[in-house]
């Protein structure tokens, strides 16, 4: 059956109409039997009011009165002062509120923060009681970014890759990844480096090798062919079997091989160890 009346009508409300039995009573409780006395009436007025003055402090507050004796654990709820407060911290005779709350008991306020009060930087003055909806938690936050600049902590946008190749901009932030876009290496006998699009993707590859002993060019294909051109072709040779060397001759280049051969003064042609390094785009 559904209750018709709040416990703000609370059974024996007449003071004078119940007596608090001792302690040694409310421990031991009603006994039963035919030689005990029945329970006097104003104490069972005293528990019946008692338990009616509990609920209607829920009823009315939402949380029961703080109480000296009572251990509040952490989540606990109690009504003092006027406020409603939940423990922070276990307790057990800690006054919500009182000279030695000490960070054990929280105010549960229904009054919502301001703009002001979420945009307060000042931790020494700022409200830790009111309740914070999802506006008021964006403008803080809106509030306190700035843009970044060289001498202020801030936010920058990621540039884009067109961005980070131009190298114009100076608002923006690079990220590993653009840095390094159009970059590799290959450190090999016969390599190459490929420097990033924002340093114009110039390519350096080098070939170890050995000319044929006739003389005549040999073709050697390069490690990695250039998108758009070979610039230029430097060479050395580093032995020579006659000792009539007279230098390292670049037939021919294109964007994928180089044609090398010996020239000799002896017209005594043999095979050549040489050092070639390429520079192209």
């Amino acid at each position: 059956m559904a209750r018709i009346d709040s416990f703000l009508k609370k059974w024996a409300a007449v003071p004078a109409q119940f007596e608090r039995p001792s302690d040694a009573l409310i421990d031991r409780g009603w006994a039963g039997g035919a030689a005990e006395d029945p329970p006097e009436a104003k104490w069972e007025n005293w528990w019946h009011n008692r338990v009616d003055e509990a609920l209607a402090e829920i009823e009315s507050n939402g949380a029961m009165a703080w109480f000296a004796d009572v251990s509040y654990g952490v989540g606990a709820t109690a009504r003092n002062g006027g406020k409603n407060w939940i423990a922070v911290l276990a307790s057990t005779g800690i006054e919500p509120g009182g000279v030695n709350d000490i960070g054990h008991w929280q105010e549960l306020s229904l009054e919502i923060a301001s703009k002001a009060e979420m945009e307060n930087g000042d931790e020494a003055t700022a409200n830790n009681v009111k309740r914070v909806t999802p506006l008021r938690v964006l403008q803080a936050i809106k509030a306190r970014i700035s843009s970044a600049s060289e001498t202020v902590a801030g936010m920058l946008r990621i540039a884009t890759q067109v961005e980070a190749n131009a190298g114009v901009l100076d608002d923006v932030a690079v990220t590993p990844k653009k840095l390094r876009w159009g970059f590799s290496i290959s450190l090999a006998q016969n390599g190459y480096i490929v420097f990033p699009s924002w340093l114009g993707g110039l390519i350096i590859q080098w070939i170890e090798g050995t000319t044929g002993a006739t003389g005549s060019a040999t073709t050697f294909p390069l490690p990695l062919a250039f998108p758009s051109a070979c610039f230029g072709v430097v060479t050395s040779a580093y032995s020579s079997a006659s000792g009539s060397l007279d230098g390292i001759e670049v037939s021919n280049r294109t964007k994928t091989s180089i044609g090398v051969a010996g020239i000799f003064a002896s017209n005594n042609p043999v095979a050549l160890q040489f050092n070639l390094f390429a520079i192209g785009h």
